[in-house]
């Protein structure tokens, strides 16, 4: 049914089909792209405008949290009223500021898990202002044990589930951001999929209907042509053309048939009229239904045999012949005179001028038959025979000249060159092949025009993502210098730590603990997105520990303050006591300088992650891991504070912690270099689809030449001088294991723990 339909149709519409169905691939194709993209544009601003936002309040929440314990420290550690006072007003800013961000970041919530843990934050929240204001209280009242009571009580458990709360929060987020960014990444996937594969299905397309198209227009034109050949060498006019349908090739096999049942029937009518003359009955009639000259012909024969029906024994051969197609007979006039002489004679002439004018005719439509269309007839015929030959040369003409335009057409397309077009005035069918083959042009121009400029849009995109990529490179070798300067100022505090030998045994197992676990999780880096989830279990883990060192730094100031009071109560046998107390209160004091120190560094750290992270936007793809990964460098050094005594084991964490994300930063570099050289390998290839494209020259359409992208090498070169900030951390190997950050992360949670438990038995 299909290949009847199509053999139907006209040239015009085969044609316009083929475009048809071409457009509607490509259409699907591009839909399917655009639908995904914008599939990963709402997953990219989830992340941007929702999590990331929702982490950033969180993380202001605790830094207020900790503002307010650390102003009434401060109004526990002097006995100067102003100084209170002054603490009280800063206390009191930090309460406005920290009630205003519990607002904000309520405003964000969305989804029940979140409100669950909304609802617990506001509770710890809720708990801690009794129990601070009740301290603040017995402090400006002169009452300070009261108020080292209440904080040993209530006010270091509520605190401690506050901050706990808050980092579940945070926890949540960050996971929701992994989830997000892995399905961006697998859309990412899915799209090149889709466009390669309508390129593909397109090209094939083309060729295939191209084929069919070529194959339903020459089979019909070599058929007839197979047939007049035929009858040209065998004169058997019962051959007829086979059925090519409705289109314009089926009506020109259908009146080429026509055209030879006429001549079959009339040839027929006329050999059987001949055939009774020959047999002696000349006054017979030839019957025919022939119209046109075909009927003149026969009533001419009739006529001629009447008025030589005494002549007829003489001119019998010549009739003989001539009903045989033999026109080389004469009548002789040797034994006529007269009008038997002048019909004799006019009878030779008549077979002359035939025999002359078959002959010329035969000539040309065998030059016809062998597809030279520039012979004519060139002998001298007058009546019919000469409006016969002016006919026949006049159709040879425009047949002739819309050929010769096509077959120039169809040579230009051959050597890729677009733009010639069929010029002419035609009419009928000539006329329509003339309108398809230009019209046919001209969509195949637009198509071809169309391709080199979507050609040009993938190269110059493959060139913005090489040079965004080398962006990013140098941001990430800045985050590393950054790194660098952290674990040297980490390794500064360390060294005082140390002072504090009497609980050095217990912090170097806990540190030793911590390490062996760290080297475990040192091979499980092999894809980036995975890289970014190891940073973000860092990050929760430094969290927790610079909860505890903030505890511990609280609890060291407190005891330095007790025993100094202590001292002073027991006058001269307490001054030994005193002295020490001094000391210790002197050592969380340059705890607290170098807290200030890494508060710094950790600030100017914060500005290189929030370019970095600019510029994973700008790639709008799977590099966003990367932003959260030096997000989570950034909160892990900016929660480092002041250490004492009991902080070995923290310290050491919070080291190999920045040594592991020292070696998720070359992790991050080998990334980077293997996104340029795969945005290189995209750029090479949209080159070499245009080189193809530019074989084919088309007007009105101006291809363009794609940005040339920065070489490669030279985004590469700097990633070499990245290196790690201690000797002592061997960089991570490619290939790695995705369970053991989880499993670092799970087995440093117990250090802390007995951590707090010692100093609440203490």
């Amino acid at each position: 049914m299909i290949r009847s339909f199509f053999r139907n149709l006209s040239i015009t519409n085969r044609i316009a089909l083929t475009f048809l169905l071409l457009i509607i691939l490509s259409g699907l194709g591009s839909g399917v792209a655009l639908i995904n993209m914008y599939k990963i544009s709402e997953q990219v601003d989830s992340i941007v405008n929702n999590y990331i936002i929702k982490i950033r309040v969180a993380n202001e929440v605790r830094d207020e949290g900790r503002q307010r314990s650390e102003q009434i420290r401060n109004m526990l550690l002097t006995e100067d009223e102003a100084k209170i006072a002054s603490h009280k007003v800063k206390f009191d800013k930090s309460v406005k500021r920290y009630t205003a961000l519990i607002l904000d970041l309520n405003e964000l919530i969305s989804g029940d898990e979140e409100r669950a843990l909304m609802d617990k934050i506001r509770g710890s929240s809720s708990a801690t202002f009794p129990v601070m204001n009740e301290m603040i209280q017995n402090i400006m009242d002169g009452f300070a044990d009261e108020a080292l009571e209440v904080l040993d009580s209530d006010g270091e458990r509520l605190q401690g589930e506050l901050l706990n709360n808050l980092n579940k929060f945070v926890q949540l987020e960050q996971q929701r951001i992994d989830v997000t960014s892995r399905e961006a990444e697998e859309l990412t996937a899915q799209i090149s999929t889709v466009i390669i594969g309508v390129g593909v299905a397109i090209f094939i397309s083309i060729l295939i209907i191209w084929f069919f198209l070529a194959r339903s227009l020459t089979i019909p034109i070599r058929g007839i042509v197979a047939k007049m050949k035929s009858l040209r060498d065998s004169g058997d006019f019962s051959i007829r053309c086979d059925d090519y349908g409705r289109s314009e090739l089926g009506e020109l096999s259908d009146g080429f048939n026509s055209l030879l049942e006429g001549l079959q029937n009339s040839i027929e009518e006329i050999r059987a009229g001949m055939a009774e003359i020959a047999a002696g009955h000349l006054g017979v009639e030839i019957e025919t239904s022939a119209t046109g000259d075909l009927a003149q012909l026969h009533n001419n024969i009739n006529l001629t045999m009447n008025s030589i029906n005494s002549a007829v024994v003489d001119i019998r051969k010549v009739m003989g012949g001539v009903a045989e197609g033999d026109f080389s007979q004469t009548v002789s006039v040797d034994a006529v005179s007269g009008d038997l002489e002048e019909l004799a004679n006019s009878i030779n002439d008549t077979v002359d001028v035939l025999n002359s004018a078959i002959a010329n005719i035969n000539q040309v439509m065998s030059s016809v038959a062998e597809g030279n269309f520039l012979a004519r007839v060139e002998v001298e015929l007058s009546g019919d025979l000469n409006t016969l030959k002016e006919g026949l040369n006049d159709s040879l003409d425009g047949l002739s000249s819309a050929l010769e335009r096509s077959v120039e057409v169809a040579v230009s397309q051959s050597e890729g060159d677009m733009m010639p077009r069929v010029t002419g005035s035609y009419s009928g069918q000539l006329a329509v092949l003339k309108d398809a083959i230009n019209i046919s042009q001209q969509k195949v121009s637009e198509a071809i025009g169309e391709i080199s400029s979507s050609v040009v849009t993938v190269a110059n995109s493959s060139s913005e993502i090489s040079r965004t990529s080398g962006d990013l490179n140098k941001h990430i070798q800045e985050q590393a210098a950054a790194t660098e300067e952290t674990a040297a100022s980490m390794e500064q505090m360390t060294a005082s730590v140390e002072q504090n030998s009497d609980n050095a045994g217990e912090a170097n197992q806990l540190a030793s603990k911590a390490r062996n676990l760290a080297e475990q999780g040192g091979d499980v880096m092999e894809k980036a997105t995975v890289a970014m989830s190891d940073i973000s279990s860092s990050s929760s883990k430094i969290a927790d520990i610079i909860t505890v060192i903030d505890s511990i730094a609280f609890q060291t100031n407190l005891l330095a303050l007790n025993a100094a009071v202590e001292a002073a109560r027991a006058g001269e046998q307490g001054r030994g006591f005193a002295v020490v107390a001094g000391e210790v209160r002197s050592l969380a004091q340059r705890s607290a300088e170098a807290a200030k120190e890494i508060t710094a560094l950790i600030s100017d750290s914060n500005v290189k992650v929030d370019e970095g992270a600019q510029m994973v936007d700008k790639a709008s793809n799977s590099l966003d891991e990367i932003v959260t990964g030096v997000k989570q460098v950034s909160d892990i050094v900016a929660e480092i504070a002041a250490a004492s005594s009991e902080q070995k084991a923290g310290i050491e964490q919070v080291n190999n912690a920045i040594r592991q994300m020292e070696a998720l930063t070359q992790d991050n570099v080998a990334i980077v270099d293997k996104t340029a050289t795969a945005s290189k390998t995209m750029q090479q290839q949209a080159e070499e689809m245009r080189d193809m494209i530019s074989f084919f020259k088309i007007d009105n359409i101006v291809q363009a030449t794609p940005a040339i992208e920065a070489p490669l090498e030279q985004t590469r070169a700097p990633s070499a001088k990245v290196a790690p900030a201690t000797p002592k951390v061997a960089p991570a190997t490619p290939k790695v294991a995705v369970t053991a950050p989880k499993a670092t992360a799970k087995k440093s949670k117990p250090a802390i723990t007995s951590s707090d438990d010692e100093w609440d038995e203490f």
